[in-house]
């Protein structure tokens, strides 16, 4: 099996470690569902983050060997708002991100990992937004504790419940225009060949579906699926993504949202990262 971390619900110690990703899968999927991007956020203590900052500490699941993935909720909201750049207004509280950035496929395990602390979040009613870029380094650096050389902050999240209008408000508005800008969604048949896709079992479609409304950056989708020999892979659509290279993190959350879908539909398997640097960055492995 992956390697994991203990999932914390389930009213039990006595779960297998299968039945522990089968549980901690069916919660993340459902989630992903009902997960949009919220950049609108009431001015509002938030309650359950006791329970957030438990998963986020130990009920996630590593990619991998990857364990070198921290999270810190800021609870201060003067703090928060002044982490980020933009007119965001409100944000009572503040996910930060960090990982050790010297290791391998240190980007796909941050956002294999993050999405699932996102995702724990839109299960007790916290709206989320990934933000890699637009938010100061150093501020944030210096509201999370204990980071020793090589890690560092590499994205945030507000956290705070969605205002009246987060949906329909101008900085929605703006965000799906630019989206618009780089291009509409993708279908199946562009980020698998649909003659690959043909040959895939229906459970195995569903999840690439899943992986496919995934957050990225902008909406740009720059994950590509294959199969080679027995194995579904995942590649980067740059030819050859440095370790560094941002779109490894949006394929880190497709990995994880095509993991959840599988296995909460019966499908056994998890990711293992390939040892090359460039494309294909991992293959799920299917268990019998």
């Amino acid at each position: 099996m992956a390697a994991f971390r203990r999932f914390p619900y389930g009213g039990t110690d006595n779960l297998s470690e299968k039945g522990d990703l089968s549980l901690l899968a069916e919660r993340l999927a459902a989630a992903a569902k009902k997960r949009y991007s919220c950049r609108s956020y009431k001015d509002q203590p938030l309650e359950c983050l006791n329970e957030l900052e438990a998963f986020a500490e130990d009920g996630y699941e590593i990619l991998g060997s990857f364990s070198d993935v921290r999270f810190c909720i800021l609870r201060d909201p003067e703090a928060s708002r002044s982490i980020m750049k933009g007119p965001w207004g409100p944000l009572p509280s503040l996910l930060l991100m960090a990982v050790r950035t010297d290791r391998p496929h240190f980007l796909e395990a941050l956002g294999y990992a993050g999405q699932q602390v996102i995702l724990e979040a839109t299960a007790l009613g916290i709206q989320t937004c990934w933000v890699s870029g637009m938010f100061s380094l150093d501020k944030a650096t210096k509201h999370f504790p204990g980071l020793e050389k090589h890690w560092n902050v590499v994205a945030v999240s507000p956290l705070g419940y969605a205002s009246a209008n987060a949906k329909t408000g101008a900085k929605q508005k703006l965000f799906k225009f630019l989206s618009a800008q780089r291009g509409r969604r993708h279908g199946l048949d562009v980020i698998m060949h649909p003659t690959e896709l043909a040959s895939l079992p229906p459970v195995l479609v569903n999840a690439l579906q899943a992986a496919a409304q995934a957050p990225s950056a902008l909406n740009q989708q720059p994950w590509r699926f294959a199969i080679r020999g027995t194995e579904l892979t995942i590649s980067s659509k740059h030819p050859a993504p440095k370790p560094d290279h941002p779109s490894r993190l949006d394929l880190g959350i497709a990995m994880l949202e095509f993991a959840a879908a599988a296995r909460a539909l019966g499908e056994d398997g998890f990711w293992q990262p390939r040892q090359t640097e460039g494309n294909p960055i991992a293959a799920f492995i299917r268990e019998p």
